[in-house]
Parts: C-alpha cells; sequence; structure tokens
C-alpha cells in the first residue's frame, strides 16, 4: 500500500526539508515574519494532459522525429520536440519546419548527442529567438513572433522564476518533470552543452552555471542527476552572435516542493571561466 503524509503551514511560507533520522523523508512548513513568500505550496506535478500521449500522436501523424514535448508554465512554450542521431546532423533542423520544410522560426530541437527514449545524463533543447534578444519579454507584453524559445528569457525575471520553478519535459514513452537550478547569460566558451561528462566535468559545469545565474535557486545538484538544458540565443551583451540564454534542470519526482529562490546579487559575468581555463 501507499502511505500518504500532509502538512500544514503558515500562508506565504517555505517548504523545507525536516527529516531528523538516516533514510528518513519529513517535509515541514515554516513562515517567515511577512508570511509573503511567493512559492510556498508550489510542487513538482506532472501536466494533466499527457504531454508524452501528445508527443506521440505527433509522432506518428506529422514528424516521425519526434521524441518528446516540452511545455513551460506560463509561457506559449508548448511544442514538439525533434531529433537527428550524429554528428553530420547536428544543424540539421537548425532551419526547418516540423514539416522539414524551411522555416525561420524552426523547431525545438535535441542535441545530436542525446539519446532517447533514456535520457542522456543533460538532454539540451535549442531553440530559436530571433526577436526577445534584448530586453526580454514575458507573457504578459510578448509580441506575435515571439515564437519557439523565446519566453525562456521569462527565467531573466526572478518573479517569473519563483511562481513557474518547474519546467515539463517528456518523452514519447513516459512524462518528466524537472526542477530549475539555474538560469543565465553566458558566451558559447562554456560547454553547457555536452551530452554526457565525466563526473568532473559534471560538477564543472554545474558550479558554473550556478555561479553565473540570475537566480539561487537553492535546489541541490550533483553528477548522479539527469539535467535538461534549454538554450537560445539573445544579444544582451551587444550584437553578437556568440551569447546564450540557457535554463537548466535537474529531474526530480512528482511532489518535490519548491525552494527558496531569491536574486543572486554577486553572480558572475556571462563570460567569465569558472574553475577552467
Amino acid at each position: 500500500g501507499r502511505c500518504v503524509y500532509t502538512f500544514c503551514m503558515c500562508p506565504g511560507g517555505t517548504v523545507c526539508a525536516a527529516a531528523s533520522a538516516e533514510e528518513g523523508v519529513v517535509t515541514n512548513g515554516m513562515s517567515y515574519y511577512a508570511r509573503d513568500g511567493v512559492n510556498a505550496n508550489i510542487v513538482a506535478a506532472l501536466p494533466e494532459e499527457s504531454l508524452s500521449a501528445q508527443a506521440a500522436e505527433f509522432q506518428a501523424s506529422t514528424n516521425d522525429d519526434t521524441i518528446g514535448w516540452i511545455q513551460i508554465p506560463n509561457t506559449n512554450v508548448d511544442y514538439p520536440v525533434v531529433y537527428k542521431a550524429g554528428v553530420e546532423n547536428y544543424a540539421y533542423y537548425e532551419s526547418l519546419g516540423y514539416d522539414k520544410q524551411y522555416s525561420k522560426d524552426g523547431v525545438i530541437w535535441a542535441d545530436y548527442e542525446c539519446t532517447f527514449p533514456e535520457l542522456s545524463q543533460n538532454t539540451t533543447l535549442y531553440g530559436h529567438n530571433w526577436y526577445n534578444i534584448y530586453t526580454p519579454r514575458t507573457l504578459e507584453n510578448m509580441q506575435s513572433n515571439d515564437l519557439m524559445f523565446s519566453l525562456v528569457m521569462s527565467y531573466h525575471y526572478t518573479d517569473f522564476a519563483q511562481q513557474n520553478p518547474f519546467i515539463y519535459f517528456s518523452t514519447t514513452e513516459q512524462d518528466y518533470v524537472f526542477q530549475v537550478f539555474a538560469a543565465f547569460y553566458t558566451d558559447l566558451s562554456f560547454g553547457y552543452n555536452f551530452a554526457n561528462m565525466t563526473q568532473e566535468q559534471t560538477q564543472q559545469v554545474i558550479a558554473e552555471a550556478k555561479a553565473k545565474s540570475r537566480q539561487n535557486y537553492n535546489v541541490s545538484v550533483t553528477s548522479e542527476d539527469k539535467i535538461l538544458t534549454l538554450s537560445t540565443c539573445t544579444r544582451m551583451y551587444g550584437n553578437t552572435n556568440n551569447q546564450r540564454f540557457v535554463v537548466m534542470a535537474k529531474l526530480v519526482p512528482a511532489g518535490t516542493p519548491s525552494t527558496t529562490i531569491s536574486t543572486h546579487t554577486n553572480a558572475v559575468a556571462y563570460n567569465d571561466k569558472v574553475g577552467r581555463e
């Protein structure tokens, strides 16, 4: 049988771990005096309508390269994800739509090194952002041409990050939920998008992502975690094409509580190298 436990907390508080013994899982709640926390009652939950089923249907009806579906709450990011394995296909979908015809807006596509349906250590998804590249827009003030990964830029803002700590990515076989642990600007000298790395390399990527992150997500991440990486273009630091805005999240079970998320007051520069030459 399955045991279900509940707890109570004051509105606007913080959900926190409170285990006092080994191999025990205890979740409790606390409130600061103001009781104004914005994400106190947010927990990871699988979407009500299976994204896996949507992906499988799209694979059968429209594009046989479909391997999954990506959805970010409170954005228009709600798309199939396609994939071509092999280095020769690294840019296959860069200028193609889901119908495999030319499209400037393109698709959401997975890095050629990834594996499906078994997830690689780091699943990196790419999507274009042609117009939301300077001062980031959100769903509230988006333009009609803010498509694909344009509104991933919403994670520029701490209030959005606080209210939307989970991302939904499913394969054609299983639904998953991921908890954001970093959102940052970087240049292409940072190799955040490798599918499989050594333990040391993974820890270095996690450390640099957190150091550059615009927010402190207070999410523990190790080289044992499955990571989801979303990558899109930006011109936040000048009119050069080597800049990216990146959101990284780790796979978590349903029921995982959100953490306290705050602005990172001493994030390192987007082009800094953290622990590397």
